[in-house]
């Protein structure tokens, strides 16, 4: 944009600074202050800036993990490795302030349905605890990992028997994933698989 100067912050979030800023919130000093520093407006968005200058946003900065290594970790980006297969629908990952990352996934209704056929699977409420689709994912979610960094990795994870929907209330009408809903709801699930053999 004409007039507006941008960049990143070290620890990734997308800076502005120009005369389109806002100049504060109505009647609240303290998130003013928070949201204008030195002239530029912090945005609340991790991004990155490419050669040619375009500007990618990858997360919010409030939905950042940060594992117990101090490693900043945008969990959409690798949430996306994952759903990058035709056969996971959905992942969400867990780890701020844990060694490493953990998840949980769900299934692709038509195309694990499709695989099933083809395998002799039976498609029933138990498929995705079928020794055939936990190989097949397990054979999924190594791949993805291998696109990712040795700290973005997912090491544990669990298969879901219900996909994430707007209905189920995670997900939200955009189809992003309530990452506070989910967090609350399976909690237990998350912290379990700290003290399981790793699948990944």
């Amino acid at each position: 944009i004409k007039g507006c100067e941008i960049k990143i912050a070290d620890d990734g979030e997308i800076l502005l600074r120009g005369p389109m800023c806002l100049v504060g919130y109505y009647n609240s000093p303290e998130k003013t202050a928070e949201a204008l520093q030195d002239g530029w407006f912090y945005t609340g968005d991790i991004g990155t800036i490419d050669a040619d200058g375009f500007v990618k946003i990858v997360d919010r900065k409030k939905d950042l993990l940060i594992t117990s290594a101090g490693k900043n970790i945008a969990p959409q980006a690798v949430e996306a490795a994952f759903k990058n297969s035709s056969y996971i629908s959905q992942c969400a990952v867990y780890g701020d302030r844990k060694p490493y990352l953990v998840a949980l996934l769900t299934l692709d209704p038509e195309s694990i349905g499709l695989w099933a056929d083809r395998e002799g699977v039976p498609r029933d409420g138990n498929i995705h605890q079928h020794p055939k689709v936990q190989q097949l994912i397990a054979a999924e979610v190594k791949h993805a990992n291998s696109t990712l960094a040795s700290f973005e990795q997912v090491k544990y994870y669990e298969i879901l028997p219900e996909d994430f929907s707007v209905e189920n209330g995670l997900l939200t009408p955009t189809l992003k994933v309530r990452r506070k809903y989910i967090y609350e709801e399976f909690k237990p699930k998350y912290e379990g698989l700290y003290h399981e053999k790793p699948k990944a």
